[in-house]
């Protein structure tokens, strides 16, 4: 219906009062709320579709449980000014059928869309949650991002990439319940596109008590590496780590010799 709509936009068509509308692709996008790249793509699937006589009705959601990997672009049009609650909720309604999902990767954004500085984001512990064998999670973004009661028993790697992290989200990450976390790399960022996080505020972490799989941890792009260095170096976790991943900060050679 929304490929539909856009190309009607693009098309032409009277409106009530006789008068021709036309917009072009860009515009005719914005007015229906979705990245004219998508619609290019489902434009390209629905054609492929009908030209092999795919018939889209009769096997509607029949393959979903067979997805594997999932990647989520650029949900906005012009200016990224809210996160994917539309995309989010509608997974956590199908999450029983996406039994077979085992990657998810929501902000495949360049930076000619989008910063990542300005990428909003949403609530993500229900949906993550809901998910029967996901493993992989990257999220890419940090404005009004959130995990509450998150728990997975088959999440194993998790990335978050931002411009600046925020202390709620390192707080609801630390409640989590993650036995199968093996990999947990954090773009920490810097104060001004909200990175408000100190060393204090990866003490949880840095205690061993949390994730007991736990062998690699990447605490990066952070504008107090060298304080997270000295913090590491007396840390419990370090013994057990097989990874420390310190890169994209401001790590010196004091930080170093740590």
């Amino acid at each position: 219906e929304k490929v539909a709509l856009w190309r009607r936009f693009y098309t032409g068509f009277y409106d009530e009062k006789g008068n021709f509308i036309q917009k072009p692709l860009e515009q005719a996008a914005t007015e229906v709320g979705i990245a004219k790249k998508t619609l290019d793509d489902y434009l390209l699937q629905i054609r492929c579709g009908k030209k092999y006589g795919f018939n889209f009705n009769e096997n509607a959601d029949k393959k979903i449980g067979e997805l594997r990997g999932l990647v989520i672009g650029q949900w906005f049009s012009d200016c990224c000014d809210e996160g994917p609650n539309v995309l989010c909720d509608k997974l956590l309604a199908n999450a029983a059928k996406l039994t077979s999902l085992k990657g998810l990767f929501v902000g495949d954004v360049v930076q000619e869309e989008s910063e990542i500085s300005w990428l909003h984001q949403c609530d993500y512990g229900p949906m993550l949650s809901a998910l029967p064998q996901l493993a992989d999670v990257v999220i890419r973004g940090g404005n009004n991002l959130r995990f509450s009661k998150f728990h997975s028993a088959t999440i194993q790697s998790i990335l978050i990439q931002s411009g600046g992290l925020g202390k709620a989200v390192l707080k609801d990450l630390w409640k989590a319940e993650l036995p199968s976390l093996r990999v947990l790399r954090l773009w920490l960022g810097v104060d001004d596109y909200g990175g408000d996080t100190t060393v204090k505020d990866l003490a949880p972490i840095l205690s061993g008590k949390l994730f007991p799989q736990l062998e690699y941890l990447g605490l990066q792009d952070c504008q107090y590496t060298d304080e997270i260095a000295k913090a590491v170096a007396k840390s419990p976790i370090l013994e057990r780590l097989k990874g420390l991943d310190l890169s994209m900060g401001t790590l010196s050679d004091e930080g170093a010799q740590a």
